[in-house]
């Protein structure tokens, strides 16, 4: 388990070691680099502020948001709260000495920034702290490069996979000097104006040598686990720290957990609004009601959400014959198809029903497939050469020719619905629509997931067209 504890006293320490922002008072909120301290007086209404109701094992428990035993003892919460806190405690008394930072109105050789996009980059270079939701199609990488030409180098892009990494640097490498840490780099260039790097990596480097000026955090509704990784952001002092993300999180202790690391939403562009202007195509629903004996055999009885999942979804013959039947139809109607899986079991299943005359239509894609594969792979899809069946590529992967995605095993999740239709919504030559296949299970747990998407998908006010088909057997 995490050593919390160690974590907060270095916070301490680095804390001790910087000039106070303000001048301290015991009713006063203390700003450190790293943390909040909460005036004495105020602690118990802030506290409760900042807390959120988990449950465990069918208990209510109610929690601070501070990933830290130790950060409560010591009256401590996070920096992005400041604003949360300011709002709901105007009188509070605060004498804050702000650094003065250094902005340029973004300009980047070669592109030219939408009115929107201006919008939103201005937004995150006045606010210095907070979250910035578009999505899936607007052009986040302009915004994160408008945002690095606005402030002074270093700046420190973080991203969660080896995959993003290396397509971010290939996007920023046009305009700045970069480089990477991950995928085996770890040397860091403080004479060059962008550092790309991985969370994971970051995480295992006791002591990042540089001090950034602008941090953004890629995808990241990601970084709210407990898991370790908060200590990056929490540790890294910046002028500006900042998230992208299309997919913020609903639950509430995963709300505060990524305002408190990185602040409030500041911004906020829908998919709605991206369909209106034409930035991206409208999502048509498609789903298939599959009359399924092994499902109602397994799954109406036995509320056993493993197996229902397994005998429902992954080893159902049915089904997954169903899933092939769609993806070759589209196929030979020129549409390139993308199925999105989560488990490589279901891959392998899924493969046992392609005749052995269609495989040559298929490509297989896991989290072991080498660099060189994927980037094969992408440009056959991206010329409707190939059927590929994936369990990765469910976000920030730019795929712009993409016309089909078969949601074979989402769940209940807004989120992984949004990053699996983020890959088909992009504009391309001739597009006018994206297809998004999906299924309404039977079964106790299947069925009540299956209904939470098609409100989700009712609420955005996509057209869905529900299919009646049925199998033997």
């Amino acid at each position: 388990m995490e050593d919390y504890g160690e974590v907060s006293r270095k916070n301490k320490n680095i804390a001790k070691m910087a000039q106070p922002i303000i001048i301290e008072s015991i009713n006063m909120l203390i700003i450190k680099k790293n943390y909040i301290e909460v005036p004495v007086k105020e602690r118990g209404k802030i506290y409760n502020l900042l807390s959120f109701t988990d449950s465990i094992y069918s208990k209510k428990l109610k929690k601070f948001c501070t990933f830290s035993d130790s950060y409560l003892k010591n009256g401590h919460c996070l920096l992005g709260f400041l604003d949360r806190i300011k709002k709901e405690f105007p009188n509070l008394e605060i004498k804050e000495k702000s650094p003065t930072y250094k902005i340029k109105y973004p300009k980047i050789k070669g592109v030219t920034f939408r009115p929107d996009q201006i919008k939103m980059i201005l937004s995150g270079l006045k606010n210095k702290r907070g979250i910035l939701i578009a999505h899936t199609g607007y052009g986040k990488t302009h915004v994160a490069g408008g945002l690095m030409a606005g402030v002074d180098y270093p700046c420190l892009f973080v991203v969660n996979s080896t995959d993003l990494l290396h397509q971010a640097y290939k996007d920023f490498s046009k305009w700045f000097s970069c480089y990477k840490i991950g995928d085996g780099n770890k040397i860091f260039y403080p004479n060059k104006k962008v550092c790309i790097a991985t969370i994971q990596t970051l995480k295992n480097i006791k002591k990042i040598p540089i001090n950034f000026n602008l941090i953004i955090v890629d995808e990241a509704h990601n970084i709210t686990g407990i898991n370790g990784q908060w200590k990056i952001i929490s540790n890294i002092n910046a002028g500006f720290v900042l998230g992208l993300t299309a997919t913020p999180p609903k639950a509430k202790k995963e709300a505060l957990a990524l305002e408190g690391l990185i602040g409030p939403v500041i911004h906020d562009f829908t998919l709605s609004e991206g369909v209106k202007k034409g930035f991206v195509v409208p999502p048509y629903v498609e789903i298939y009601l599959i009359d399924d004996i092994e499902t109602k055999r397994t799954g109406d009885f036995s509320k056993d959400y493993t197996n229902e999942f397994y005998s429902g979804l992954i080893n159902n013959k049915q089904r997954n014959k169903k899933i092939i039947k769609i993806a070759l139809n589209k196929f030979k109607k020129g549409e390139s198809v993308l199925v999105f899986c989560s488990l490589v079991e279901h891959i392998i299943e899924l493969k046992k029903c392609i005749k052995k005359e269609d495989l040559k239509y298929f490509s297989f894609l896991t989290g072991n497939s080498s660099s060189e594969k994927r980037n094969n792979v992408k440009k056959l899809l991206s010329k409707k050469r190939k059927i590929v069946i994936s369990t990765i590529w469910k976000e920030g992967i730019d795929i712009p020719s993409l016309d089909c995605g078969i949601l074979a095993d989402v769940g209940k999740s807004y989120r992984k619905i949004m990053q699996s239709i983020g890959r088909m919504v992009r504009t391309f030559k001739g597009k006018k629509k994206c297809t998004v296949i999906d299924f309404n299970d039977g079964g106790y747990y299947l069925l009540k997931h299956s209904n939470k998407r098609i409100s989700e998908y009712k609420k955005m006010k996509w057209i869905i067209t529900m299919k009646k088909e049925k199998n033997n057997g």
